[in-house]
């Protein structure tokens, strides 16, 4: 998710935003990173899904909760309520 984070802040906050996020956030966050098994596996939800506006970081997200045995994310996507996380904002 944190690709989506700096895209976001990138975009509506610049490119600075972006470097203060990774300096002073990002640190305190676990990052799972996304191996060629994790990628298929998520590639493999999405095609499976079959909803248009599921997109393939979520699907690869989803995956990554369900393996780390996680039950709420922080996140303001309703498809993480879809899949019956709790969403924490």
């Amino acid at each position: 998710m944190l690709i989506e984070t700096y895209a976001l802040l990138g975009r509506r906050f610049g490119l600075g935003v972006v470097a203060e996020f990774r300096q002073e956030f990002a640190p305190l966050l676990q990052c799972i990173w996304v191996s060629e098994d994790l990628h298929n596996a998520g590639l493999d939800l999405l095609l499976e899904r079959k909803r248009k506006r599921l997109s393939l970081v979520d699907a690869v997200s989803f995956v990554t909760i369900r393996r780390e045995r996680l039950q709420a994310a922080l996140a303001f996507d309703a498809d993480f309520e879809m899949e019956g996380l709790t969403l924490r904002d």
